[in-house]
Formats: structure tokens, sequence, C-alpha cells
């Protein structure tokens, strides 16, 4: 079988439905609560995003979807932080944004946290800045591994008051071909070494990690500094081995998209490798030519 982006689309999708909530907000509220039964807090996210179809951009849609979600996770008295990606409400031209996300804080549960995705199209310093002017102990902030060399950066994270820590960017697939893969091991001390250039800082540390067993090896590496973090993985993995870091007082949240644009998650959140090109050609829409070849023998392990 040769180069059919349908196929394709559906087979990656079988691969990774098990970490989508449904494509509604009320399939997304089951799977929090179910989440929370297990003694664990959900991370909300919407996956519609007008970045990625630019031609019809529904702000407005976007954002009255997520303060109705925000609403509804705090009348339930659900424990869920919401995560939300700027370019998502118009960030930043649309006028009005800076009342936006206040306007979601004030129905957010105080022991919860409005994150702000990292997007490459934003410079950080200007995300930081953005978030820091709202005052509220509730904003996060996303900041990839490869941002901290930065001095600048280092001495404007203290304005907000939480920091997720995220693997490098890489979408391109020339990247991936040309790029050779860190060694998990490296990957690990620079998580380390993150961490403790944010320990001394006064701000809550979070680790996006894309599967339970990297947290593990990452608490292995670095049993030191373990306290005090919360770990961040997708929906879908295994139940036996969360329980496991769980009585180990490891915090875990997952992390819970919903929605029908998913491409994109599986990209930034989820993939690496092949597989991850793959995606980046649906995505772009590109000519080149993928075979069903390259993915028919891929296990469900390999994202």
């Amino acid at each position: 079988m040769a180069d059919d982006k349908s196929l394709l689309e559906k087979l990656v999708y079988k691969l990774i439905k098990k970490h989508i909530a449904g494509v509604t907000a009320a399939s997304a509220i089951r799977v929090a609560k179910q989440i929370n039964k297990n003694g664990l807090r959900a991370s909300l996210t919407f996956l519609n995003d007008s970045r990625y179809n630019s031609a019809s951009p529904n702000f407005h849609y976007n954002y009255t979807s997520y303060l109705q979600l925000t609403k509804e996770l705090f009348r339930l008295g659900i424990n869920s932080d919401i995560s939300l990606r700027l370019s998502q409400i118009g960030y930043p031209d649309k006028q009005g944004i800076d009342e936006m996300i206040p306007d979601m804080l004030n129905y957010l549960s105080s022991k919860n946290v409005l994150w702000i995705e990292y997007e490459d199209c934003y410079d950080i310093d200007s995300v930081i800045n953005f978030a820091s002017a709202i005052k509220d102990n509730k904003i996060g902030v996303e900041v990839p591994l490869d941002k901290f060399e930065s001095k600048k950066l280092l001495k404007s994270i203290p304005l907000v008051k939480n920091i997720k820590i995220i693997p490098y960017e890489s979408r391109k697939p020339a990247d991936i071909m040309d790029t050779k893969p860190k060694k998990k091991t490296d990957l690990f001390t620079e998580y380390g070494n993150a961490v403790s250039k944010l320990k001394g800082l006064k701000v809550n540390i979070y680790i996006y990690m894309q599967d339970e067993k990297m947290v593990q090896k990452f608490i292995n590496a670095n049993r030191a500094i373990k306290r005090n973090l919360t770990f961040e993985i997708p929906l879908g993995y295994s139940n036996k081995k969360i329980s496991m870091l769980l009585k180990n007082n490891i915090n875990l949240c997952i992390y819970t998209a919903y929605g029908k644009d998913w491409i994109p998650y599986a990209i930034n959140k989820l993939t690496s490798g092949r597989i991850k090109e793959i995606a980046v050609n649906l995505l772009d829409k590109k000519d080149k030519k993928v075979d069903y070849d390259d993915i028919k023998d891929l296990p469900i392990e390999k994202i």
C-alpha cells in the first residue's frame, strides 16, 4: 500500500487513541473523575489548535470552551489543572486576551494550575512576562530543557510561581532524520541540572515526561532531588506502574487531552522517531511519500 494519508491517519490514531479522553468535554471530565478516584490529579487540554487551522480560526470558541470546562471542573470539585496554548485564543493579536486568562483563573481551584504550554512560535521570555503580568499564583509556564542555559530566562522565571520542564521541541522531519537522539542517561542528567537551577528560585517545579518508565528512571538517577517535584505523564499508561510510583510517594499528574485535532498533540507530547516523522508529514500535508510498511508493524510501546 502506498501514499494514502487517510489510511495513515487512521493507523497513527490507532496507536495513540489510548492517550486521548474522547472528543468532548463531557468525556474528558468523566476520565478526570476516574483519575481522581485513583488518587491522581488531572490536567485537561482541548485539542482544537487554531494555529494549525489558520484558514478559519475560532479563538472565541476555544476560549469559551476552556472557560466552561474550568467552571464545570470547579462545580464538580474535580482536582484538575487546565493546560492551553496561547495560539488557541489568539495571542498576541486578539484584543482582550489579557482578560481571558484571569476570567478562567477565577474558577480554578487554589490547588490547581492554569498552564501556558510552550509553542515554538512565541519567544519564551515574552510568554513569561505575559504570565507574570497577570499576577496570580495559579498560573504556570512550560519551559523546554534547552532554554535553561539562558541566564536572562533564569532571572525572569521567579516572576511565575509554577514552572514545568518539558523535553526539547523538535517537529521537523529533518531534525529527526539528521540529529542523533540523546541518550536517556544524558537526558536525565539535563533534567536534574534544570531542577537544580530552579530549586533556589522559590517556584513549584513540574516535569513532563512521555511515559511512566521515564519517571522511574529519572528518580533512580536523581534520588536526592525527587522531593517536592510533580511529574506529569500522558493519559493511557500502565495503572500498575503508576500505582508503584504512588506507593513511593511520587507526585503524579495525568495530562488528559480531548478533542479531534490530535496530530499536533501526537507530535508535541507523545511520539518520537519514525512515527513522529509520519505525524509531522500528516500535519504539514507534504507531498513526501510515506509507505504503509513504515508503520504497520510498529508496536504501541514505541510511542
